[in-house]
């Protein structure tokens, strides 16, 4: 999302499918670390295609979850 027209946050539908800038948001993190990780495998992601990865809430709230269980964050 360009400029993150619209505000992003944990309330929504569970269905959306998030780009790596609105997914990068919720977690406070850049968007080529979530790029990064997903690509290592160190977090779940939808790819839907060679160039198109995609995060729903419930994946973002997994990641988030698991991080703080180890401190990570």
């Amino acid at each position: 999302m360009s400029g993150l027209r619209n505000i992003i946050t944990w309330q929504g539908s569970d269905d959306e499918l998030l780009d790596v800038d609105a997914a990068a948001a919720l977690l406070t993190v850049a968007p080529s670390t979530l790029r990064y990780w997903a690509r290592e495998g160190k977090v779940p992601a939808i790819r839907l295609g060679p160039r198109a990865t995609r995060w729903t809430r419930p994946l973002l709230r997994e990641i988030r979850d698991a991080a703080l269980d180890r401190g990570r964050f």
